[in-house]
């Protein structure tokens, strides 16, 4: 879901350069601030899921998707975009998360499998997101885009909570502060931004 929304607004580049009147360099920020908003709440997100549990961190990150793309339908200026395009790039953060209640769920012997094939879809997404998005921008606009993936997250929402059953581990009882110490999530956030590119 979230890299086939990094990817589906790529082939609307030139048309919101024409619609903003922008600069080329202005332009770069659509694809930036999506990936430095997953950067920086992977880390944060992932320490999240430990205090206040897994699925409610991850239920929390998809409504903050389906708000950006939300943000993103009414918007009517660049910056308006930008935000959108900010709040969609938390959906980065939900990767870790997801291979992480694939480990719980799983046996061990099947984790790689699965993981791999998470893996799989995610690349895949990526494609699917380009070939859509050029098809939708060409034929209905590129703000047709956002009205495409808005629903993703809240069908996610539901079967989650439906198919996932609830943290079972025992939940450690530690500060927040103590969870978030600044040095681990800079090494984090550094790891993460090497990671996607």
């Amino acid at each position: 879901m979230s890299i086939c929304a990094e990817s589906i607004i790529i082939p609307a580049i030139p048309n919101i350069i024409q619609s903003y009147n922008l600069e080329l360099n202005d332009s770069a920020w659509i694809i930036g601030v999506f990936i430095i908003s997953g950067a920086i709440m992977t880390p944060v997100s992932s320490q999240i899921s430990v205090i206040f549990g897994k699925i409610n961190t991850l239920t929390i990150l998809m409504i903050l998707c389906s708000i950006g793309n939300i943000v993103g339908i009414v918007g009517q200026d660049y910056n308006s975009l930008i935000i959108s395009r900010a709040l969609q790039g938390v959906g980065l953060s939900i990767i870790p998360i997801g291979l992480a209640i694939m480990a719980d769920l799983f046996p061990k012997d099947k984790i790689a499998i699965g993981q791999g094939l998470l893996r799989t879809i995610t690349a895949f997404g990526g494609v699917v997101g380009l070939i859509v998005g050029g098809y939708l921008i060409h034929y209905f606009g590129w703000k047709s885009t956002f009205f495409v993936i808005t629903p993703i997250p809240i069908i996610f929402i539901i079967l989650i909570w439906i198919f996932i059953p609830q943290d079972s581990s025992k939940k450690e009882k530690i500060e927040i502060i103590n969870r978030l110490r600044p040095k681990r999530l800079v090494l984090y956030q550094v790891q993460t931004v090497l990671y996607y590119f």
